[in-house]
Parts: structure tokens; C-alpha cells; sequence
């Protein structure tokens, strides 16, 4: 009686320590510094358990940007920056997961033109300056990403790809010379405008080194 009462106690831990290894939860914080399409990025994260756990991340900087719009070629910046609150749900191997939550956008193009333009169907020699900005400041986003330990120390490497939905953006353009008719202005703005709403959604691009604790 006292030798089977022993081996199912010895059974009962074994498949204790067996299930205790199989959910073992990583460290639960986590501090994080990277780029992201909302700029140089900090991230701060909290799991919860082995499966679920949530971040919150800031970012800021600015990029220049050469791009054509309508014909036209524009130079300018782009200011990046937001705050945003991901949730995830990591997989059985504990080292990818699923994300979804929301970003603020604080995303904005200032630019001109440079040279001869075309507006509307006219030649003009003015510059064109020309703004714009996404139409939701607070986007919903999904993403599938990556975090994992970098050679089995407390520095983890992680990241994120996924889609931002921004609804569209909005353009407005002026002549500082007062050269180009105002109806040119209209008609070239609402031409870029109805290329701009037909881009509801954006990249998601997280990459970052951060450290466990």
C-alpha cells in the first residue's frame, strides 16, 4: 500500500513538473527601443501569461520624401509620430504572435514642386506647395509578428508586419506666388485626392531590440 501510495505520488509531480516546464511564462516585462513607420520607437510590454499579453508603444521622428503626384514631382517631409496599444496572442512555441489594436498617425507631408509644372492641363513656372495628412488620426491595426530571445539571453529581438487601416488622406495645395488660377488649384487637388482614397490602408513595420525582466 505504501509503495503504490509513493508511486502515484511520484507520477503526480512528475506530471506536475512536466506541465509546470510545458506553460512556463517568460519574464513578464519587457522594454523595447526601434524604427517603425511612427518613427524611432519605444515599446513597453506586459505579458500576462504564457499566450496573452499587451504593449504600448510612442514614437516620433521625420523622413524626406520624393514623390510624383498627377504628374508632378514634389519634395518634402514627412513628420511621423503616434502612440499606439497592441494586443497579443502568442503561439504555442511562445515566440510568434498575432497583434491587433490601434495607432494614432500624427503622419503629415509638407512639400512644393520645383520647375516648369503641369495643372490641370497648364503649363506654369510657379511652385506648387502642397499638404497632407490621413483622413483617421487613430487606426485600427492587425499584424503578425516576432519575439524571441537573442542566444538564450534576457535581450530579445522582436518585430511586426501587418496593415494599418488610415481610411485614406486628404491633400491641400496653394500658390505662394499667386500665379496658377485658383480652379486649376481645385481641379489638380481633387484629382490627387481621389488617388489618395483609393489607399484606405497602410504598412505596419515594427523592428526593435529590447530586453526582458
Amino acid at each position: 500500500m505504501k509503495r503504490c501510495l509513493a508511486t502515484a505520488i511520484a507520477f503526480a509531480t512528475f506530471g506536475l513538473s512536466t506541465q509546470t516546464s510545458a506553460e512556463v511564462t517568460p519574464a513578464p516585462f519587457t522594454l523595447s527601443v526601434g524604427e517603425s513607420v511612427l518613427g524611432h520607437t519605444f515599446e513597453a510590454g506586459y505579458r500576462f501569461n504564457s499566450r496573452f499579453g499587451m504593449r504600448g508603444l510612442y514614437g516620433d521622428g521625420s523622413i524626406s520624401v520624393d514623390t510624383s503626384l498627377e504628374g508632378n514631382q514634389y519634395d518634402g517631409d514627412v513628420s511621423l509620430g503616434g502612440f499606439g496599444l497592441i494586443f497579443d496572442y502568442y503561439t504555442s512555441g511562445n515566440t510568434f504572435r498575432l497583434s491587433a489594436g490601434a495607432v494614432t498617425l500624427d503622419h503629415r507631408f509638407d512639400g512644393a514642386t520645383s520647375g516648369n509644372i503641369v495643372v490641370n492641363g497648364t503649363s506654369y513656372s510657379a511652385p506648387l506647395n502642397l499638404s497632407a495628412s490621413f483622413d483617421q488620426s487613430l487606426a485600427p491595426m492587425i499584424a503578425l509578428g516576432v519575439q524571441t530571445p537573442i542566444r538564450n539571453s534576457r535581450f530579445v529581438f522582436t518585430g511586426d508586419l501587418g496593415v494599418v487601416y488610415t481610411g485614406g488622406a486628404t491633400a491641400s495645395g496653394s500658390d505662394p506666388t499667386n500665379t496658377i488660377v485658383q480652379s486649376d488649384i481645385d481641379a489638380e487637388l481633387s484629382d490627387i485626392n481621389n488617388t489618395l482614397d483609393d489607399l484606405p490602408i497602410a504598412p505596419f513595420l515594427k523592428v526593435g531590440i529590447g530586453f526582458q525582466f
